[in-house]
C-alpha cells in the first residue's frame, strides 16, 4: 500500500468515529424541552378557556415564562456551540 491511501483510510476512520458526536450536537438544538412544551400548552389552553383578568394574568405569565426560557436556551446552546 502507497501513503496516500493510508492517509484515506485514516481520514475515513476519523470522520467516522466523529460523525455520532456531530449528529448529537445538532439534533440537541432542534428537540425542544419537553417540560417547556407542556407548559407552553398547558398555559394556552387555560387562557383559552378563562377569560377572567386574573387567568390572564397568571397563565399569560407561564406563557411568557416559557417562551422567554425556550429562547434562552436556544441561544445558550448556541453561545456554547460557538465559544
Amino acid at each position: 500500500m502507497d501513503s496516500s491511501s493510508d492517509h484515506s483510510a485514516d481520514v475515513v476512520r476519523l470522520r467516522g468515529a466523529g460523525v455520532h458526536q456531530s449528529r448529537a450536537r445538532e439534533n440537541q438544538g432542534l428537540a425542544a424541552p419537553p417540560m417547556l412544551v407542556a407548559v407552553k400548552i398547558w398555559a394556552l389552553a387555560h387562557l383559552l378557556a378563562n377569560g377572567d383578568a386574573g387567568g390572564m394574568l397568571l397563565f399569560g405569565s407561564f406563557l411568557a415564562w416559557a417562551v422567554f426560557d425556550r429562547i434562552a436556551s436556544r441561544n445558550a446552546a448556541t453561545w456554547a456551540r460557538a465559544g
